[in-house]
Formats: C-alpha cells, sequence, structure tokens
C-alpha cells in the first residue's frame, strides 16, 4: 500500500472507475499544466538541461517530453534529489530530427557524462527515445521507467507525419514496429500511463501490455509527471525499489563504493602488463653459455662410479 499519495495504482487486467468529480478536476489541471508548458517551451532554447547533486550511487535523468521544459519537472526533480538522489533534467531535441537522432544525442550525454546505473525517467517522448539506445549507451541505464510513452503510436500525429519525430510517434511508423519491444533490454522496467491521455488517440494506445502497465486514477498527459499525487506515487516506488543504507554493513558499502569512483581509473592502454622475456638466442660463430646446475651427461657418470662402488664394496 503506497502511503504517501492518495491516489490508487492499478495493474492492467484489474481496473476500476475514477469518480465524475476527480474526472473534471483532472482534465482542469491538465489545461492548466499545459497551458505552462506551452509558456516556458521558448526557454528550451536556452535552458536544456540541468543537474542538482546527490550521493547515491544511483542517478536520475528526467528526459522530458517533446517542446517541454526542464522548468516543468522542477518538482518531481526536487522530492528525488531531496531523497539524496543526483538529478539530470535533459530536455528533448528538435521535432525537426528522427527518434533516432535524439537517441545518439541522449548516447553521448550519457558517455560524455560518465553515468552508471541510471534511473532513466522518460516523460513521452523521452520514453520512446530510450527504445533506440545502442548496446554501450544502454548499459548505462539499470532501470527504464516510462510515463505516458505512446507505445503503440497516436493517430493524432498521423496529418503531421512530415514532422520526423512526430512520424516515429505516429500510428504503424516503422520506429515503433522495430524498437517497441527494445524496453525488454534493460533490466528494470515500469510504464506508467494515465486513465486518459489526450495526446495518445485512442487513449488505450499508450498501455505496452503483458501486464506491465501501472496505471493512475488521473486523466491528463502533462498530470501525470506535475500534479502532486502522481508524483508522490513514482518517488515513493522509486523509494522503495532503491532504499537509503541505514545499517552499519550498508554504509560501509556505500563508502565503499565512493571512495572507488574518486580513484581515477586508468586506461588499459596505459596499464603495465608484466611480460615474460626469453632467453636472447646466442648470434652465429658464438658458443651457447651453459646453464648452471647438472647436465645430463654429468648425472649418468656419477650413477656409473656409485653403481662400481657398489660392486668393489661386495
Amino acid at each position: 500500500m503506497l502511503q504517501g499519495a492518495t491516489q490508487f495504482l492499478y495493474r492492467q487486467g484489474s481496473m476500476s472507475t475514477i469518480s465524475q468529480k476527480r474526472l473534471i478536476f483532472g482534465w482542469l489541471q491538465e489545461s492548466g499544466w499545459a497551458l505552462v508548458q506551452l509558456l516556458l517551451s521558448p526557454l528550451t532554447l536556452f535552458y536544456k538541461q540541468r543537474f542538482l547533486a546527490g550521493d547515491r550511487e544511483h542517478t536520475v535523468l528526467l528526459l522530458c517530453d517533446l517542446m517541454a521544459s526542464p522548468l516543468a519537472y522542477w518538482r518531481i526533480a526536487g522530492q528525488l534529489n531531496r531523497l539524496g538522489f543526483p538529478v539530470w533534467i535533459l530536455a528533448s531535441g528538435s521535432p525537426f530530427r528522427g527518434l533516432a537522432d535524439h537517441a545518439r544525442r541522449l548516447g553521448r550525454f550519457l558517455e560524455s557524462e560518465q553515468l552508471q546505473k541510471v534511473i532513466l525517467i522518460g516523460h513521452g517522448i523521452g520514453g520512446m527515445v530510450a527504445l533506440k539506445l545502442s548496446d554501450a549507451p544502454r548499459q548505462r541505464i539499470g532501470h527504464l521507467i516510462t510515463v505516458g510513452t505512446p507505445y503503440n503510436g497516436s493517430r493524432l500525429l498521423l496529418p503531421l507525419r512530415f514532422v520526423p519525430a512526430l512520424r516515429d510517434m505516429a500510428v504503424g511508423s516503422e520506429f515503433i514496429l522495430f524498437h517497441r519491444t527494445n524496453s525488454m533490454l534493460y533490466p528494470k522496467f515500469t510504464p506508467f500511463t494515465a486513465w486518459q491521455d489526450e495526446l495518445i488517440v485512442p487513449f488505450n494506445l499508450a498501455r505496452y501490455g503483458q501486464g506491465r502497465d501501472l496505471i493512475v486514477d488521473q486523466v491528463g498527459h502533462y498530470n501525470l509527471l506535475m500534479e502532486k499525487e502522481n508524483i508522490a506515487t513514482i518517488v515513493e516506488i522509486i523509494a522503495a525499489e532503491y532504499p537509503i543504507a541505514n545499517t552499519a554493513v550498508d554504509m560501509q558499502r556505500l563508502e565503499q563504493h565512493r571512495g572507488a569512483l574518486d580513484q581515477p581509473q586508468v586506461p588499459v592502454s596505459l596499464r603495465t602488463v608484466p611480460v615474460r622475456q626469453k632467453a636472447a638466442s646466442p648470434a652465429r660463430g658464438q658458443t651457447p653459455v651453459a646453464k648452471k646446475g647438472k647436465t645430463t651427461s654429468t648425472k649418468k657418470a656419477g650413477a656409473r662410479k656409485k653403481k662400481k662402488a657398489r660392486k668393489s664394496a661386495r
């Protein structure tokens, strides 16, 4: 039972309805968050990323939705950072680039910052971008959490297929056909979806399926990561999955991990490896130097002398 959130969580297959009052209030909230995103979206040209330092070994990477400002994700980033997690907020790229270009940009970011054990929270298009990562950067991610990601596309985007990023998220796109199941390549995978999502038409296309979906009793695409109840639910699930070290053993392991991170890593090409040196062969015309110790002929002569001595003694 979740203690920090006042909402319920439903898994696919055990759904129940939500009240009409909550439905109306949720859509009003969603309208307000959509307006905030519209006003903040021009700032993505100047404000593309933000980092909040923390002392936990797992790093949280918030990958924003298309044209969404990192400022809009400040509330959930602050709550995760108060739990000790280092938090990166990264804006999505241009809609006029395909999701493959977005994935290459994300991979370069993961490698340039040398991030390991990443908890990637992808909102909307952010979750789709993670599906296209190549092997090396994908291995840096230990947990993929998607929020409002259209795994089956959206019919709403069909008229906008001339925009590369939106074309990849439309129903029946090649990107979805080839990369939808790549989420199973991650060690941990948690898909969150809203009860109804106005950007995913019909809204049941947001379901991943296989009984994996965590469906919140809330409506709206932006409410998922900006409404306080949803934030409390996601933060509490992450906190339960990655608890703080309380015992002395846990603290010792954490200190050892931090010490290992502080030590400079020597590249493999610079490490000295002991190599056995073979004895130099003699040059032409030179007599080879005899090794120390008895040779085979000397041992045989000594054995013959001992044998003669035993016979004479008899």
